[in-house]
This record gives structure tokens, C-alpha cells and sequence, in this order.
């Protein structure tokens, strides 16, 4: 296998909570792009129902100068559990067909560690996309029989359910995104966005938010200082490892960390899949059958299903939806780390 590959890191003895085959794809980075990656991936090593066979670190360039290893890496430290993770294509692709073949070595172990989890797979393989679908494009274009037969649900979080151009994840690669969105596989639609203002949410949208300090002041100093790490953007000098075994460094004691992170507000996008992935309900939302349309700006349409085995999630209690989320975020967090 080419590229920058980490096969085992911090590995300890599977749970026998496990029974989800997982390959997590998500634009992580340290220093962060969004620090809402930073909570996905907590969630993520929290659910226990996970066996997580890959984490696919996007835009494979930005990863050599910001890694998204370092949360990685910490978090397999905090809780003992394996995690295999690779480096993604760096480049968008040139066309809905291109394979991502010709990229440099460096920047192919996202596909192929893709691949090999699905080859060597005896049962359906749950993926979750956050980011882009660069590498998970390019891994379809290479084997899409593979992709068919190995893919059990594909849960997508991009794209705006109301027709609306924007969406940041869509946009990082659209002919990337054109091609899963219009493929064959078992997508379960989590649009980030619902309505023409993007932060108005809607019955389809995935957006939901929280106050920091209401999550933090639930967490084990371990967890607290993963985070800590994170949201200071503290340099690699400062051993990630470190920071999480020794919570009382002077660095993440700072006052500063308190006073001005605890009060912010943090924007949230893929708490939902990941909790029905894991196979846990909420009353709030729904994953209902659904199809779609997509125009070349970018633009997807919902339509009647008529058949199709496409879900889109659907908010049903929009009143309830945040509460429930947070709900269940604190929960898993709280007793991570302990």
C-alpha cells in the first residue's frame, strides 16, 4: 500500500459492544478548520456499537502541513481503542469518473485503506462521510462492484435539501459529490442545510447547536484537555499524548481557555447519523424514503421516492431536535476518558 498510511495506533481489545463496521471520512485537521470535527470524532470513539475499521483523513495536501491525526492519535491514547487511519487524495477530481489514479503516491492510502476495509469485509461496512466524497468518488470509480456489494449504508453529510447552491462540504469537491449523490449505493441523506438561509435549519436539515461550557463542565479532565488542546489551536511542540495524560499542564489550565471558549457557541452537522448509524433512535427525526435531482451548479432537489431505497433524514420535532442531540452528545461524552 502507497501514501501515508497508520495501520494500528494505541490499539486495545475490541469491545464486544461492537457490531457496526464503521470507515469514518471526515476533513479533521489540527489546527482546525471547524473545531465541530473535533466533537464528531469523541462522539465516534463514545459509541461503543462502533468496530471502527478506517478513519479517512480528507484533502490529503492540507493533512502533511495541519494533521488530523493528532486528534486521532489522542483519543486512541484516552480510550485504548483501535483506529486505523489514512491520508486522502489531495486535488478535486477533473471529471465524475476520475479514479484519483494519477495523484502522487503520498496522497493514495485514503483510497486504497478504503478499499482493502471493504474487500476484507465479511459483512456490509457502514461509512460516514463529513467533508468531502473525494476519496470515497475515486474509491467508486475504481471498484464500483466492490462498493455495491460491501457498502452497507452510506450516510452522506452534505449538501442543502432545498435546492439551495451553497454548502461548504459540497463544495470542497462537486464533481466528487455529483457522483455518490446520483450513484447506486444506499445513501441516507443528511443535508447540513434545510432552507435558503442556511442557518434557518428546516424539516431536513442536520444543524443543530449548544453552549460549550454546558458539555464541559460534564467531562473527565482527560477528555476536557483533548479538547482543550483543540480549541487553543496549541502547537505540535506541545505533545498531543502529553497533553491528554497530563490534563493539569499550564497550557490548558489557562484562564483564557475558560473565559473565552466556555461561552461559545459551536454549530454541529453530524450528530444525527452518527447515532443512527450506531443504531440509536431519537423521537425527533426520522429517516425517511426519498429521491433527489441534481443540477450541475451544485443544487440537489428532492422528490417522491417511488420506490427508491435513498432515506433523507427528516426532523419531526423541530422543537425537540436540539434538545435530544445535545442530550445524547453530553451523555456519550461525560463518561469517555473516565
Amino acid at each position: 500500500m502507497t501514501g501515508l498510511l497508520l495501520l494500528l495506533t494505541f490499539t486495545g481489545p475490541p469491545t464486544q459492544a461492537e457490531s457496526v463496521p464503521l470507515i469514518y471520512c471526515a476533513d479533521l485537521f489540527h489546527p482546525h478548520d471547524d473545531p465541530d470535527d473535533h466533537f464528531d470524532l469523541a462522539t465516534v470513539f463514545a459509541l461503543e456499537e462502533f468496530d471502527l475499521r478506517a478513519i479517512i483523513l480528507d484533502q490529503g495536501a492540507q493533512q502533511l502541513a495541519r494533521p488530523g491525526s493528532t486528534p486521532i492519535r489522542q483519543l486512541c491514547a484516552l480510550t485504548g481503542r483501535q483506529a486505523p487511519w489514512a491520508i486522502g487524495l489531495d486535488e478535486k477530481l477533473t471529471s465524475p469518473e476520475d479514479t484519483g489514479a494519477s495523484r502522487p503516491a503520498e496522497f493514495q492510502a485514503g483510497v486504497e485503506l478504503l478499499l482493502q476495509v471493504l474487500r476484507e469485509a465479511d459483512e456490509p461496512v457502514t461509512i460516514v462521510q463529513v467533508g468531502s466524497l473525494r476519496d470515497l468518488a475515486a474509491a467508486y470509480n475504481r471498484d464500483p462492484a466492490l462498493l455495491r456489494s460491501k457498502v452497507g449504508r452510506l450516510y452522506v453529510n452534505s449538501g442543502n435539501a432545498a435546492g439551495a447552491q451553497f454548502e461548504y462540504n459540497a463544495q470542497l469537491d462537486l464533481l466528487a459529490y455529483r457522483r455518490i449523490i446520483e450513484s447506486d449505493l444506499p445513501i441516507i441523506w443528511c443535508p447540513c442545510f434545510g432552507g435558503d438561509q442556511v442557518w434557518s435549519g428546516g424539516q431536513h436539515s442536520a444543524w443543530w447547536r449548544f453552549r460549550q461550557g454546558d458539555l464541559f463542565g460534564r467531562l473527565s479532565p482527560r477528555l476536557l484537555s483533548y479538547f482543550a488542546y483543540a480549541l487553543m489551536r496549541l502547537p505540535l511542540s506541545i505533545d498531543p499524548i502529553k497533553a491528554v495524560d497530563e490534563p493539569g499542564l499550564p497550557p490548558l489550565a489557562a484562564d483564557d481557555w475558560r473565559t473565552q471558549v466556555w461561552a461559545q457557541e459551536r454549530s454541529m452537522w453530524s450528530t444525527a447519523s452518527l447515532l443512527d448509524a450506531a443504531g440509536r433512535p431519537h423521537s425527533s427525526i426520522e429517516f425517511t424514503p426519498a429521491d433527489w435531482t441534481f443540477d450541475e451548479t451544485g443544487a440537489v432537489t428532492l422528490t417522491p421516492p417511488e420506490g427508491s431505497s435513498r432515506r433523507v433524514l427528516t426532523v419531526v420535532d423541530e422543537g425537540a431536535y436540539a434538545r435530544e442531540m445535545q442530550a445524547a452528545v453530553e451523555t456519550l461524552l461525560s463518561r469517555l476518558g473516565r
